[in-house]
Order: C-alpha cells, then structure tokens, then sequence
C-alpha cells in the first residue's frame, strides 16, 4: 500500500482525523515538509509488524515505540516528526473516547521497510530464495552421507492426508489415552 502525500502544516492542523484515517482505515500518510519526505503517519497495526520484524532481523526491538497522546503530539508536533525522521517510533493514543484507533509516527527509512513487507514480488522472492536454501542443504546433508530421519517417518504430503474414521460410540484416541492413564 503506497503512502499518501501530505504537507506537515495540514497534518498538524487536522490530526485527530488523520490519526483516525491512519488508526481505523489502515491508511499511510507520508509527511512532507517543504515537499521532501520526513516521516510518515501509519496504522497501530503497521506499527506492530514493523516491531516484529526489527525483532526477527535481530534489531532487539521489542516495543513499536514510546505512546504519547493525541494532545502532546499536536502541542510540539514538529519535534516529534524531527525525532521521527532521526529513527524514533511514537505510537499516538487519540484520547477521544469515541474512537480507539492509534497511529504511529515513523520515519521515511521505516515506510520504506512497511512498503517492502507489503511487496507480494518480494515475499515470493524470499520463500524462493528460503525454498533453495533448503534444497542445498538437503543435497549437503546427502552427499555428507547425513541420514536425516522423521521420528515417525517421512512425513505424508497434505494432499494424501485423510481423517481416521471413527466407529459409532467410539472414543477418539487421545479421549482413549486419557482415560487408560487414569485408572
């Protein structure tokens, strides 16, 4: 999903609606000063996924970012886009009890990140690249002369899977178990 475009003077003016628009209707603006990309404002969720994958890529990133109020934000706006744009992550509460929808403020460096995540030709690039990774190792494994073994034997393709029926009457077997252990 690409970012929408828009000037920090009508941000600042407007940010509980466009935090809402970013909260509720997962929408990205990028937020421009003087017409060159600073930061950007986006979805909690996004906030969360881009956490995530900090903390996969060994970033240590725990937290989405520090949660400030709607009220703080509006008050030095400005200073928190500049932290923004430096690398830090806020996470924005709208303190209306009406909507409960959150945003966060990222800098440019991390849209682009959200933008790469989203990117189908990108994710079926990286289960290719995971898909022959796997494929080379198998063949080490083998011309190493490494037996690799499933404890109950080699897994059944999903296609050939079926349900064991049961008789009528009949007790699952983990029902079965269950109840021999017991007595």
């Amino acid at each position: 999903m690409a970012a929408e475009p828009l000037d920090i003077s009508k941000l600042q003016k407007q940010l509980d609606k466009y935090v809402d628009a970013a909260g509720a209707d997962q929408r990205r603006f990028e937020i421009h000063r003087y017409g060159s990309p600073v930061a950007a404002l986006v979805s909690g969720w996004d906030l969360e996924k881009l956490a995530s994958w900090g903390k996969n890529k060994g970033q240590g990133v725990n937290a989405p970012g520090e949660w400030i109020s709607i009220s703080i934000a509006r008050a030095s706006f400005s200073t928190y886009v500049d932290r923004a744009a430096a690398g830090k992550r806020y996470l924005i509460r709208n303190s209306r009890p009406q909507s409960r929808a959150n945003a966060g403020l990222i800098g440019t460096a991390d849209l682009r990140v959200l933008e790469a995540l989203d990117d189908p030709a990108g994710q079926e690039k990286k289960r290719r690249a995971t898909a022959d990774r796997d494929e080379k190792l198998r063949r080490a494994f083998e011309q190493a002369g490494i037996v690799v073994s499933w404890p109950t034997g080699n897994p059944i393709p999903e296609a050939e899977r079926a349900l064991i029926p049961l008789r009528p009457g009949e007790q699952p077997l983990s029902e079965q178990i269950i109840a021999e252990r017991q007595r």
